[in-house]
C-alpha cells in the first residue's frame, strides 16, 4: 500500500505548537477500493423563512442563496420546497401558515406563494439540480375538521376516501413547479412525520397523522396519479420522525406491490435518535428490505437558544457522520436553511426586524461535506486508529480522481492526523477548515502533520 503523509499545521495560531503539546495522534487510513454508498447530495428546505425573506432587498435574497447554494457558502445540492396546504387562522405561528394556491378544485393560483417561488428561482438559477417538493397536510377542504393543523386530538386528519383527490393535488401543483420553474430532478413528499398526533397540544404549524395503512393508501395513490400522467416524479416516503419509529411504516409500504416497485429509498428524520437508536433501525431496516436505499430528509437540533457557535456545529456534524456510516444514507438534509432566530433550527439567522444575516458554524461545518462531496461520490471505506474523539468519513468521485476525506475533532485538544491512502503514490492537496475562529479556510499544507485543531471540521482534498 502507498502513503500519503499529509503535513498540514492548521492556522497561524497553532503553527508554534510543539508537538508535545499534541495530546493525541490518529492514523486515518483511506481505501477507495472499500465502496459503500453513492451520495445524492447534501441539502435543506425552504419552509416558512421565504414569508419573510422575500420582502427583503434583492441584494440580502441573493447573499443569502449564495451562501447556502454556491461555492461563496457551502454549495447545497438539493433544495426542499414545502407544497402549501393553506393553513388557516388557526395556526398560532403565522410566519409558519402556508398561502392557499387552490382557487377551486383543480384550479390554482401559484402566485399565491410567490415569495416561495421566488426563493425557489433563486434556488435554480445557482445550478441546483435536485428538488424535493414536500406536504406537511392536505388542503383544508380534504381533512376531517376542516384545519391544516392537525387532527382532533392528534388524530387521523386526511378525510376517508379523499386519497384520490389529495394525489391529483400534489401531482397538479407539482407539474406546474416543475414546468414553470424548468426543474430537472423531482421528488414529491406526499406526508411528513405521520407518527406524531400534529394539533394535540398545540397549533403551530401544518401537519397530518397518518397510520402505516393510512399513509400506504396516500403513497400508492400519489404513485398512480403519477404513472397516468406520466410526470415521471420520484416518490419519496415515508418522510418518518425518527429513525426507531420508521418499521411499521416500511413494513406497511412495502408491503404493497405497487409501493414496492416504485420507491426504491426510505425517507428518515434523524430526530431523537442516539447512535443505539439508529444502530438498532438502520440494522432491522437491512435486514428487513436489503434491496431498499435510506435517505435523511429532515434534522435540527431541537433546542431552544440562539447558537452561532461552534459546539452545535460538532453536534450536527457526529449526527452527519453517523448518519452516513451506520444508517448508509444516500442524502443528507438538514431543516431549515434560513430561520428567524432563537432556536437551533436555521443554518443562517435572518432576523425579520433588523434583517441582520447572521451564518452559523452548523452552515459550515455542513459545507464540509456539502461543499467536496458532490452528487454521485461514493463513500469509500476509512479506518481510524488513534482518538476516540475523532471520526473520519471518506468519499471518492466516480472517475477515482479525488478524494474528500472529513474528520472531525470533537475534542478540546489539538490531534494529530496521519492520512494515508491505499494505491496512491503522489497527490494535490487541500485542506478547509471549520472551527471556532474559521469558516471552511482553505489552509495550505505545509511540515509533515496534520494537526486537527480543538472542536473543528476539517475537509482534506485529494486530487
Amino acid at each position: 500500500m502507498s502513503r500519503i503523509l499529509v503535513a498540514v499545521i492548521v492556522g497561524s495560531a497553532l503553527l508554534g505548537l510543539r508537538r508535545s503539546a499534541v495530546a493525541e495522534t490518529v492514523i486515518v487510513t483511506i481505501d477507495p477500493a472499500k465502496k459503500h454508498q453513492v451520495i445524492e447530495g447534501f441539502g435543506a428546505s425552504g419552509a416558512w423563512w421565504p414569508a419573510w425573506v422575500g420582502e427583503y432587498p434583492r441584494e440580502k435574497q441573493d447573499q443569502l442563496l449564495d451562501l447556502l447554494f454556491t461555492n461563496q457558502g457551502i454549495a447545497l445540492s438539493i433544495y426542499r420546497y414545502n407544497i402549501p396546504a393553506g393553513g388557516d387562522a388557526e395556526i398560532r405561528r403565522r410566519e409558519r401558515a402556508t398561502a392557499q394556491v387552490e382557487t377551486s378544485p383543480g384550479k390554482y393560483d401559484l402566485s399565491a406563494d410567490g415569495k416561495a417561488l421566488e426563493i425557489l428561482r433563486g434556488v435554480r438559477k445557482r445550478g441546483v439540480e435536485r428538488f424535493v417538493l414536500f406536504a406537511n397536510s392536505p388542503p383544508a377542504r380534504l381533512t376531517r375538521n376542516g384545519l391544516t393543523s392537525g387532527g382532533e386530538n392528534g388524530g387521523s386528519n386526511l378525510r376517508p376516501g379523499a386519497e384520490g383527490e389529495f394525489a391529483t393535488y400534489l401531482i397538479d401543483i407539482a407539474k406546474k413547479i416543475r414546468d414553470a420553474y424548468d426543474l430537472p430532478h423531482v421528488a414529491v413528499a406526499p406526508i411528513n412525520e405521520p407518527q406524531w398526533k400534529w394539533g394535540e397540544r398545540r397549533r403551530t404549524q401544518e401537519g397530518c397523522h397518518y397510520t402505516p395503512v393510512e399513509a400506504a393508501a396516500v403513497i400508492r395513490a400519489v404513485i398512480e396519479e403519477s404513472d397516468r400522467r406520466k410526470s415521471g416524479f420520484r416518490i419519496e416516503a415515508p418522510e418518518s420522525g425518527a429513525w426507531d419509529v420508521t418499521m411499521p411504516y416500511a413494513e406497511a409500504m412495502f408491503g404493497d406491490p405497487v409501493i414496492d416497485r416504485h420507491v426504491q429509498e426510505l425517507a428518515i428524520h434523524s430526530y431523537w435518535t442516539d447512535p443505539a437508536k439508529r444502530r438498532r433501525a438502520a440494522a432491522a431496516l437491512r435486514e428487513k428490505f436489503p434491496g431498499k436505499r435510506v435517505a435523511m430528509t429532515e434534522f435540527c437540533q431541537m433546542q431552544g437558544g440562539h447558537d452561532v457557535a461552534v459546539d452545535s456545529a460538532i453536534e450536527m456534524a457526529e449526527v452527519i457522520h453517523d448518519d452516513l456510516t451506520v444508517g448508509g444514507v444516500i442524502s443528507w438534509q438538514w431543516w431549515l436553511g434560513v430561520a428567524a432566530g432563537g432556536y437551533k433550527d436555521g443554518l443562517i439567522y435572518a432576523h425579520p426586524k433588523t434583517q441582520q444575516i447572521e451564518p452559523t458554524k452548523r452552515l459550515w461545518a455542513l459545507g464540509n461535506w456539502s461543499r467536496f462531496v458532490r452528487p454521485g461520490f461514493r463513500r469509500v471505506g476509512v479506518e481510524l486508529k488513534g482518538e476516540d474523539g475523532v471520526k473520519a468519513t471518506a468519499f471518492s468521485s466516480d472517475d477515482g480522481k479525488r478524494v474528500a476525506c472529513v474528520m472531525i475533532n470533537a475534542t478540546k485538544q489539538p490531534v494529530t492526523a496521519n492520512i494515508a491512502v491505499a494505491g496512491r503514490a503522489s497527490a494535490k492537496l487541500s485542506l478547509f477548515v471549520t472551527d471556532e475562529t474559521r469558516d471552511l479556510a482553505k489552509v495550505a499544507p505545509q511540515g509533515d502533520e496534520m494537526i486537527l485543531p480543538p472542536r473543528s471540521v476539517s475537509t482534506l482534498v485529494i486530487e
